[in-house]
């Protein structure tokens, strides 16, 4: 799974693939039920109701709950970039006494000065910008002894799992 720490997104565009990652866990042998799952209906908000808060306790066959929340989108974008500059410092020795007949240097002194240079141009670029939307997400839990799907995996085995949508017909 990709991760960053900070906003790097936007400066190691060429090395994010959003969407085209595998998530790893390395899990336990055992017996594994799918008895719940989360997903989200993204730039969408729920209407004001009263309602408890928190996750309501699971019943047969289980339970649906639904919250407003921010989901965090990543967006290519096409942005205008300005130059970059580097100012460095150097240092050379000047003469700060000439002798008048000869017009020889007789004294030396060190004089700083600094001079800027361009390190990239300006101009327009694509990077990965982050937002957050409003967004409903939905939680269902499944009692154990209704869950859909049960599989065991063995030590040393690997198991595989695409990523489970609700239908676009599906209404929140």
């Amino acid at each position: 799974m990709q991760a960053s720490a900070s906003n790097d997104l936007k400066k190691i565009k060429d090395t994010v693939y959003l969407w085209n990652s595998l998530e790893v866990h390395i899990v336990p042998p055992g017996t594994y039920l799918m008895s719940g799952a989360i997903d989200y209906k993204i730039n969408s908000s729920l209407s004001p109701v009263a309602a408890a808060k928190g996750l309501p306790q699971v019943t047969a066959p289980g339970s649906v709950n639904l919250s407003a929340v921010l989901y965090r989108q990543f967006v290519k974008e096409t942005y205008w970039r300005s130059a970059s500059y580097v100012d460095k410092t150097s240092k050379q020795n000047v003469c700060s006494a000439v002798h008048v007949a000869s017009g020889r240097c007789v004294s030396l002194r060190e004089q700083q000065y600094t001079t800027r240079e361009k390190i990239s141009d300006a101009g327009w670029t694509e990077g990965t910008n982050m937002k957050d939307v409003q967004s409903i997400k939905l939680q269902v839990q499944i009692s154990d002894v209704y869950a859909p799907v049960a599989f065991i995996i063995q030590p040393g085995h690997i198991m595989l799992s695409d990523r489970f949508h609700l239908p676009p017909r599906c209404k929140l």
